[in-house]
């Protein structure tokens, strides 16, 4: 469930509806639909795309569940890149964000973040992508004189995507609700370090301090102050040799998370799976 303090963050009451709704009848779903209940009882292995839903799993199972519920998130990394070191010679912190602009993804909360800080000459915003909300985004934009900072570059051909995206130091993605985007994947898979909001999926991929940065979702001034603070810190003097260091540490990160890395896992989950399935039959 979203916190309800950011709800304004959907920057669309219909977006907020939609989004309460959803985080409501899923609760109520996992929780009381028969099938969802035994298809955990019939499992031989479960697997969960956060640790908050295997939490969540492993007490609707019960103690005495004789399976195991394991935690792999739901894709991973099939191509990686080297690191484009020469962007960190750059006097501009190039943030970029990647996705569908609808309510789910609180895009206000960096433009916000934005807005409350004194200086933004030594930042820009890159966002790539369209959606519901995209024109009333640039209307706001433009009403708190963000113009500068922002550039809108719409849907564009991937080569392009891979040529912003590999020339930008920080990936923002303030999402209300996912549980690991596609997109944080191919930022690892360049290098980048992501910052979002500390739940969710992002809880688990994202190292705080070191792959990234993790905004505590308690309510909506504090994560665009906690934004703001983090792009005033990239701004000094040892921002860029921050940035730089964070994505080594995404390089090394991202070795988990890679496709051969995941073939490995899920042999282990059948072979587990067949294992405990024979023994249930004993």
């Amino acid at each position: 469930m979203i916190p309800p303090k950011l709800w304004k963050a959907a920057f669309s009451v219909k977006g907020a509806i939609a989004l309460l709704l959803k985080g409501v009848l899923n609760k109520i779903q996992s929780t009381t639909n028969l099938r969802v209940h035994r298809a955990i009882k019939d499992s031989d292995v479960v697997v969960c795309a956060t640790t908050e839903w295997q939490n969540y799993v492993e007490k609707l199972a019960g103690k005495k569940h004789h399976s195991k519920i394991l935690y792999r998130p739901e894709n991973c990394i099939n191509r990686t890149y080297p690191i484009n070191y020469s962007k960190f010679n750059s006097k501009t912190i190039d943030l970029v964000f990647v996705g569908w602009i609808d309510s789910r993804k609180a895009l206000v909360l960096i433009l916000d973040a934005l807005k409350r800080m004194k200086d933004t000459s030594k930042v820009s915003l890159h966002i790539l992508g369209d959606g519901d909300l995209i024109e009333k985004y640039k209307a706001y934009t433009s009403i708190n004189g963000l113009d500068s900072v922002v550039n809108w570059h719409g849907r564009v051909p991937r080569e392009e995507v891979f040529e912003i995206m590999n020339n930008s130091h920080l990936m923002v993605l303030p999402s209300l609700m996912d549980a690991n985007t596609t997109v944080i994947w191919e930022a690892m898979a360049m290098g980048i370090p992501t910052l979002a909001l500390d739940h969710f999926g992002f809880h688990d991929t994202i190292k705080n301090g070191e792959t990234g940065f993790l905004i505590k979702p308690n309510n909506y001034r504090q994560v665009v102050n906690d934004i703001a603070s983090v792009l005033i810190k990239l701004q000094q003097s040892n921002g860029m040799s921050l940035l730089r260091s964070m994505a080594e540490n995404v390089l090394e990160n991202r070795k988990k998370y890679l496709w051969e890395e995941r073939e490995k896992f899920f042999e282990s989950v059948y072979t587990e799976a067949i294992n405990n399935h024979k023994n249930r039959g004993k």
